[in-house]
């Protein structure tokens, strides 16, 4: 399980990507996109491997929904493909080694590192072209093999191990022990990899027995302490050996603050890993009362929510969570004290100095602030707005900050109102019967910034995101994340709805950002170390953008 706080560093992206619409309606055309695709080693044609097209958004001539625009083939016997019929756009090529192997490496045409989310158009076709033969070459795909003992150094079975690269290159895999404590991850790009494993079937064991002496051992993760660095020369073998540890148990009571019946509250406990992982723990709940018991050290989050199932949906009455770390001694005797849930009302306005009217489909959105995103196990409240530019958002709980993700590109947020006080990028927990409304002024005079990453040799770096921070600490609360699969063809990303003011600008490796995001961290060390601009209305600038690492530029 992955909390959400991780996919918030994606989504929430300063309202850079336009809405999906429901049906997208490719135009008709006669371009055509072919080419073949190769083993890189040898440069033998790979048959069968799957070739997939993605439109640029906003650049296709005539189609009414180009979000939505993708087409997909296999490759003959010689290795070759062909997509015919094409509208003239820009598209992005991507080719795998087919349905259900595992030989090769995803790679985007025109970038030499594999991966599929790297790097931005492939392809241009004007009206009516047929592109010269793209050559794509797969690297071939790398393994880490290895075997999980118990402390009598004894094979364990069906224990779960999981691989995660280190530090810049996206790269994740998981599997599991056979019989004989062995395991294969597999489907690799040469890295250096954290190798982990834990036991298999959730985080907790049945209540030991009354007569039982002593403290309950569990078996807890267990990591390679070294990082292991898989390269084309060899396949790595390492070996991980389980050790007990004392186990603990956890209970408590919810109780609601308006005294509403708790017999049937909802109560979930989470495990937090320290990559951002964890493991819901199957707890006793009987009349609000909860236990928990052979739980590994660790840090827990507890949420209680009282809910109205009339009606055939839940609807959440009240809720609240805690956090509990377990370290040394039983936590016996919580309780949790349930808050009914705010509602917020209000209404879109357009700036005075805009020059176009209010795009059609918004949402508003509420995130919670960064420091709380890994305590997030379900999605934050929105709320459609109506025709008028009214907008309801229900079912409201904790430190919440406002933010429209999907605007169409072009527009920004100016500002975020609270009654009278301004609360644009700051975090607000609303309270029930606070009935003052919140008006959102967008605005399309913004300034557009051209960016991209680049390494200490200059060159563009196509696993990075180039992040816009407003200089002003108390709006620090929201990942400004860019979106890493919208880059050119030379490497720049455009940000076409930067709000006027003071920014900091500066590039973070992605597998970097995200690990921060999960233990909680802040933008401080990123705007530290990024370059300071003031953007104005209107303004235009390209800029090459140092990448630098959370500890240090690189």
């Amino acid at each position: 399980m992955f909390l959400i706080g991780t996919v918030l560093v994606i989504q929430i992206a300063a309202g850079q990507a336009p809405p999906r619409d429901a049906r997208p309606v490719p135009a008709t055309g006669s371009g055509v996109i072919r080419g073949s695709v190769v083993d890189a080693p040898s440069g033998a044609p790979i048959a069968g491997a799957r070739v997939t097209i993605r439109a640029q958004p906003g650049t296709l001539v005539g189609f009414i929904s180009e979000q939505g625009f993708s087409a997909e083939t296999d490759t003959a016997t010689d290795g070759r493909f062909e997509f015919t019929s094409l509208p003239a756009g820009e598209f992005i090529v991507i080719a795998r080694p087919g349905e259900f192997r595992a030989t090769h490496l995803p790679k985007v045409f025109g970038h030499d590192a594999p991966g599929p989310l790297l790097g931005g158009a492939s392809v241009t076709l004007e009206p009516n072209e047929v592109s010269p033969d793209l050559r794509i070459a797969l690297e071939r795909s790398l393994a880490i093999e290895g075997v999980v003992t118990n402390e009598f150094g004894e094979p364990m079975t069906n224990v779960r191990v999981t691989a995660r690269s280190e530090p810049e290159i996206p790269g994740a895999a998981e599997a599991r022990t056979d019989d004989r404590g062995r395991f294969r991850l597999f489907g690799l790009p040469p890295a250096d990899y954290t190798i982990c494993s834990s036991p298999y079937g959730g985080w907790t064991m049945q209540r030991p027995a009354a007569d039982v002496a002593g403290p309950v051992a569990r078996y807890d993760k267990t990591c390679v302490p070294q990082l292991v660095t898989l390269t084309e020369a060899h396949t790595p073998i390492v070996q991980l050996q389980l050790q007990p540890v004392r186990a603990f148990s956890l209970s408590g009571t919810v109780v609601s603050s308006t005294g509403r019946d708790v017999s049937n509250a909802h109560i979930s406990i989470v495990r937090l890993e320290p990559e951002g992982s964890g493991g819901t723990v199957p707890a006793e709940t009987r009349n609000g009362q909860f236990a928990a018991h052979a739980l590994v050290p660790g840090e827990y989050i507890i949420r209680a929510s009282l809910n109205d199932l009339s009606g055939g949906t839940r609807h959440v009455l009240e809720s609240a969570w805690t956090s509990v770390r377990l370290d040394g001694a039983d936590v016996m005797g919580l309780t949790i004290a349930t808050l009914p849930a705010a509602t917020i009302t209000g209404r879109i306005a357009l700036h005075p100095r805009a020059t176009a009217p209010l795009p059609p489909r918004l949402t508003v959105h509420l995130a919670p602030p960064m420091d709380q995103m890994r305590h997030v196990i379900s999605a934050p409240p929105s709320g459609a707005v109506a025709g008028d530019g009214s907008f309801t958002v229900h079912g409201i709980f904790g430190p919440q900050v406002i933010a429209m993700p999907e605007l169409r590109s072009g527009w920004f947020v100016a500002s975020v109102r609270h009654g009278d006080e301004d609360i644009t990028g700051r975090v607000r927990e609303f309270r029930p019967g606070d009935d003052r409304p919140v008006t959102v002024v967008l605005s399309n005079r913004g300034a557009k910034l051209r960016a991209r990453a680049v390494g200490v040799d200059g060159k563009p770096r196509i696993d990075a995101l180039v992040m816009v921070i407003p200089t002003d600490p108390t709006r620090w609360n929201v990942m400004p994340a860019s979106d890493i699969t919208a880059q050119d063809k030379e490497g720049f990303l455009n940000f076409e709805s930067i709000a006027p003011g003071d920014y900091y600008v500066a590039a973070v490796p992605l597998s970097s950002l995200v690990r921060m995001t999960r233990a909680g961290g802040t933008l401080e060390p990123i705007a530290r170390a990024g370059q300071k601009i003031t953007f104005v209305e209107d303004q235009s600038l390209t800029l090459d953008v140092p990448v630098m690492s959370l500890g240090g530029r690189q």
